[in-house]
């Protein structure tokens, strides 16, 4: 049984039509596995050391803005004292008794 032309050309044109039969993946090895175990491992170190990071940096941050803050009213209370000292004696007002 010979196969017309007209049929082989359709079973031709129907050959990339047929479904492959599945691959199946073969398994990881047991350097593979060791090798995503220390990935995981170190994904799981990073995502709370990253967070931790940010945390010490923002609270070296604040830290700075209070020392800052601390010496600016430190300075400023300084000034203010400095300033008002010879007030109560007249020495910053002019004296309604002059010559």
């Amino acid at each position: 049984m010979e196969l017309s032309r007209q049929q082989a050309e359709a079973v031709g044109a129907n050959a990339g039509l047929a479904p492959e039969p599945p691959v199946i993946p073969e398994p990881p090895t047991a350097e593979e596995l060791d090798r995503e175990r220390k990935r995981s491992r170190l994904k799981k170190l990073g995502g709370l050391l990253i967070p931790l990071a940010l945390l010490a940096t923002k609270a070296k941050g604040v830290l700075l803005a209070v020392t800052k803050i601390k010496a600016v009213t430190t300075l400023g209370t300084m000034f203010i004292s400095i300033a008002a000292t010879p007030w109560p004696s007249g020495g910053l007002l002019p004296s309604a008794s002059c010559c």
